[in-house]
C-alpha cells in the first residue's frame, strides 16, 4: 500500500533549509493556510535530521514535556534509527531564521511496531538531554487517554506553501480541519490507530510536503494526532495517526527513558 501513499516527508541538501524533491524519506506542509505566530501554537517544534554526510531531511513535532517531542515514525527510516544521525530541534519563534531555542540530540524512541509497508504504528518521540524553556512560545500539548469530543483541529508547520511548484517558506502557517467520520476516513485510512481530517476537495488547503509529525490540536491545546500520510487522490485529506490510541505507548516510553536517565 505504501507505494500508493504520499508521507508528508521533505528533503534537504547542503545549505541550511534548501529544499528539492525527493521520496525517500516520508514528510509535509501547509497549502493555502494562514501564516501564524508561534504564541498560538506553542506546541510546535521544527526538526531536522542530519545525515553524515550533512544532507538533511525535515518533520515537524509536538512538545509533550521540556524534554520530549511527539512526531511521525516514518520522519526517521531504519538506517537512522540504527545509526547517529543528528536531529536538530527549533522552538520558540515562528521563522525559523530568528529561532535562538535549538536542541540537538540522536536515537529516536520509534514504535516497535511501526510498519512502513502499510504505514501502521507511525509515532515517534524524541528525547531532548537538554530541557526546553517553557513559556509564552514553548508549551507543552494535551494527551488525552480518550478521543476528545472536540473534533475540529488546527495544523502548523513550516514550508512548502505549494505542493505543485515546491515554493517553500521560513515562517509558520496553519490550516484548519475537521476529523472525518468513519465512512470517510474508510477509503484513506490504512489500519488501526489511525484518523482522516480535512476535505474530500483536492483544492483545500491541507498539509503538503515537510510536515510529517505535525500535530493536530484543538482550541485547548488536546492532540487529536500526528501527521502521517496522503493518498494522492484526495491531498486535502490527509491521515494522522491517533495520539489517544497510543496514550499507554506514549507514557510508558517516557518513563523507561526517564528511569534510565
Amino acid at each position: 500500500m505504501v507505494g500508493f501513499m504520499a508521507c508528508f516527508s521533505l528533503a534537504i541538501l547542503c545549505s541550511r533549509f534548501k529544499i528539492y524533491s525527493s521520496q525517500e524519506n516520508p514528510e509535509g506542509r501547509v497549502v493555502d493556510g494562514q501564516f501564524v505566530k508561534i504564541c498560538h501554537f506553542p506546541h510546535a517544534v521544527f526538526l531536522e535530521i542530519i545525515k553524515p554526510e550533512r544532507s538533511t531531511h525535515i518533520c515537524g513535532s509536538s512538545v509533550v514535556n521540556q524534554h520530549f517531542l511527539l512526531t511521525a515514525a516514518h520522519c526517521f527510516s531504519e538506517e537512522q534509527r540504527r545509526s547517529k544521525d543528528e536531529i536538530v530541534a527549533y522552538a520558540g519563534h515562528e521563522d525559523l531564521e530568528k529561532t535562538t531555542i535549538v536542541r540537538k540530540t540522536r536515537l529516536p524512541i520509534v514504535h516497535e511496531k511501526y510498519d512502513p509497508e502499510v504505514v501502521e504504528n507511525d509515532i515517534a518521540l524524541v528525547y531532548l538531554p537538554h530541557k526546553l524553556p517553557l513559556g509564552n512560545s514553548v508549551k507543552r500539548i494535551i494527551i488525552m487517554k480518550y478521543f476528545p469530543r472536540n473534533k475540529k483541529g488546527s495544523l502548523a508547520g513550516w514550508g512548502i506553501i505549494n505542493d505543485i511548484t515546491n515554493e517553500g517558506t521560513m515562517l509558520l502557517k496553519a490550516v484548519t480541519q475537521t476529523v472525518g467520520n468513519q465512512k470517510v476516513c474508510s477509503s484513506v485510512v490504512s489500519g488501526p490507530g489511525m484518523l482522516c481530517a480535512g476535505s474530500t476537495r483536492a483544492s483545500d488547503p491541507r498539509p503538503a510536503a515537510g510536515d510529517s509529525g505535525s500535530g493536530l490540536i484543538t482550541r485547548n491545546y488536546q492532540l487529536l494526532g500526528v501527521l502521517s500520510y496522503k493518498l494522492p487522490s484526495l491531498p486535502a485529506l490527509p491521515v494522522y495517526t491517533n495520539v489517544s490510541y497510543y496514550y499507554n505507548w506514549i507514557c510508558n516510553n517516557i518513563k523507561r527513558k526517564c528511569l534510565k536517565n
